[in-house]
């Protein structure tokens, strides 16, 4: 169950005045961080690792103290250190981190002196041991809350929407039409969703378009069609028996997946870990996507009872891909909330 603010406030009391004497970063750094997790209600294992090796710009080996991949960076010194050359040091340490293991936050730290630094943001928060119960919301993040900021729409998204709007017109043009040109769009649209917030790696679909299509795009929509591919078949060989009928066509492998557990490892690194069971709802892409979870549950338990019935003994490894792809698709669902900035809904049994 997640904590409230009062029960964090409470524990970031005790968390001062029982390492108010602390000093020696060797010595209490790890078990420091630690309890500052704990304050939280978050497991330290769980989502960091201590001593993190990276290569610095110089080429040498380094070691961040802590690292939440895609979260935060934490860097410790002794009591009274310089906390600017900390900072130095924590951000020379980013640039040997993989795009998706960037922290949004660094947080440099002499158990008693904090400075926490918002790195889209470029801002800077500084306050000392005894005012951590004052700032607990200022790691809000940690638990998977996101600082919503409304502005004036950015250009860039105009522009963006325009384009849209002129493949649609030129798409329209050459024969698609309807509800399969909104489809289409769509799943553009989500392979740009996705390239932008890491769910693919960076420029992904962009690199994908660019080096694996024609440069007048002729082949473009076989290629996006061909990532559709594996449930499309998986569907046909459940269908017929008919290995004359079936052809080539070969079921999922198990290269699909280890891209299904890649992907769910890349989001997962990027938000808290799920303390509570999570209602449905808060956002209409987010309830759409538990929909479409559920429906890829119902699909999973009617091949289990197809394969039982029928007692065919080659549809393990596409009954695993079923079940990895709602995990998977029950990952996007927390990773819209975390990306939408809106919060999880908690269920609550009553009792």
């Amino acid at each position: 169950m997640a904590l409230s603010w009062n029960e964090i406030k409470d524990r970031a009391l005790r968390f001062s005045k029982e390492w108010k004497n602390t000093t020696n970063e060797e010595a209490d750094a790890k078990p420091f961080l630690d309890a500052f997790f704990d304050v939280f209600g978050i497991t330290r294992k769980k989502i960091g690792t201590f001593e993190h090796k990276v290569k610095k710009l110089s080429d040498a080996d380094g070691y961040i103290d802590l690292l939440w991949k895609g979260t935060i960076l934490i860097e410790m010194k002794s009591r009274g250190k310089n906390l600017d050359k900390a900072f130095q040091q924590a951000i020379d340490y980013t640039h040997d981190l993989k795009q998706n293991e960037l922290p949004k936050y660094v947080l440099v730290c002499d158990f008693y002196i904090f400075r926490l630094y918002d790195t889209e943001e470029q801002t800077t928060l500084e306050f000392t041991l005894d005012e951590l119960v004052n700032h607990v919301q200022s790691f809000s993040y940690l638990l998977g809350y996101q600082k919503k900021t409304y502005k004036e729409q950015d250009p860039a998204n105009i522009k963006a929407a325009e384009l849209m709007g002129k493949l649609h017109d030129r798409l329209e043009e050459i024969g698609y039409e309807g509800h399969p040109l909104e489809v289409y769009l769509v799943r553009i649209l989500f392979c740009l969703f996705a390239e932008d917030t890491t769910i693919f790696n960076k420029q992904q679909f962009q690199d994908y378009i660019e080096q694996r299509t024609s440069e007048d795009g002729s082949d473009l929509a076989s290629k996006l069609q061909a990532i559709q591919t594996s449930l499309f078949v998986l569907g046909a060989h459940v269908a017929s028996d008919s290995k004359q009928a079936l052809g080539n066509m070969e079921l999922i492998s198990l290269n699909d997946i280890v891209a299904l557990e890649e992907n769910i490892d890349s989001m997962d690194a990027q938000l808290a870990p799920m303390r509570f069971f999570i209602l449905p709802g808060g956002h209409p892409t987010i309830a759409t996507a538990q929909i479409t979870r559920t429906v890829c549950r119902r699909a999973e338990r009617s091949l289990i009872r197809w394969v039982q019935a029928t007692e065919h003994t080659d549809y393990e490894i596409a009954m695993a891909y079923l079940n990895r792809l709602s995990d998977y698709l029950f990952m996007v669902c927390r990773y819209l909330h975390h990306s939408l900035g809106i919060p999880e809904i908690p269920w609550n049994s009553g009792k």
